[in-house]
């Protein structure tokens, strides 16, 4: 009951931060970003867009009476995208712009839930983050992802200098790095099953592949690979929900 009180007074939130993701990313065409690159002030395009989140903030609150939050959101969202125009177009720009963006509307919120409730939520991350458990969980994600990574390229070092590289640059890398996360996931949530279909759509994709080339090296480097990071991601994963049991 504690929880579903919880969600219920940050419906409103939940509510604007899907208005964010459907105006930004759902109604907001590829045109229309190139346009505001190229233009930027003058580009009709970032007006229309603008008055597209908006709308769609307004809609998604349902608080028909209430123009200050949309409004609040349209001032700063114009702010923000505006300076976007003029920054370098990568990954660290993206990721600084949609937290500005979800930052925003997180004061905004508290602002109209008023000043009592400011740090609501920062005290049940306070709380969470003092739980045994939870630093269990990162450690055991960060451990998979990196640690593990390593001790894998380790182990099939010796076959690795044996096959012509091919592919893209640090693909079988990120690819391992979210197959272990998977794995992890799957049983932190009892998903077992769910663990052989991943091989199983693996199989698929990586062997399929291979078999046309005729390339027997790199099929057996591939499932050897496999094995090890499927063997040490599931012991490993049985080994923190143990801990955290």
């Amino acid at each position: 009951m504690e929880q579903l009180a919880m969600v219920e007074n940050y419906t409103l939130l939940i509510r604007l931060i899907v208005a964010h993701l459907v105006s930004d990313f759902i109604l907001q065409p590829t045109n229309w970003v190139k346009d505001r690159e190229k233009n930027k002030l003058k580009s009709k395009q970032l007006y229309f867009h603008i008055a597209v989140t908006g709308l769609t903030a307004y809609i998604f609150s349902g608080l028909w009476t209430n123009f200050y939050i949309p409004l609040g959101i349209m001032i700063t969202h114009y702010i923000i995208d505006l300076g976007k125009t003029y920054a370098p177009k990568n990954l660290l720009t993206f990721l600084i712009d949609q937290f500005l963006h979800i930052y925003v509307i997180v004061i905004i919120f508290f602002l109209y839930k008023g000043q009592n409730n400011s740090y609501e939520l920062i005290d049940k991350l306070l709380v969470l983050l003092n739980k045994e458990k939870v630093w269990i969980v990162i450690l055991g994600y960060l451990t998979i992802i990196y640690p593990v990574g390593y001790l894998i390229g380790f182990l099939t070092k010796d076959w690795s200098e044996e096959i012509e590289k091919k592919g893209l640059k640090n693909a079988g890398k990120i690819i391992g790095q979210l197959e272990r996360m998977l794995i992890l996931t799957f049983i932190l949530f009892n998903q077992y099953q769910a663990i052989g279909f991943l091989i199983a759509a693996k199989s698929v994709f990586r062997f399929n592949e291979i078999k046309e080339d005729k390339a027997r090296k790199e099929t057996e480097y591939i499932i050897i690979g496999t094995l090890y990071s499927f063997t040490i991601s599931v012991l490993f994963g049985l080994f923190i929900k143990f801990l955290i049991s």
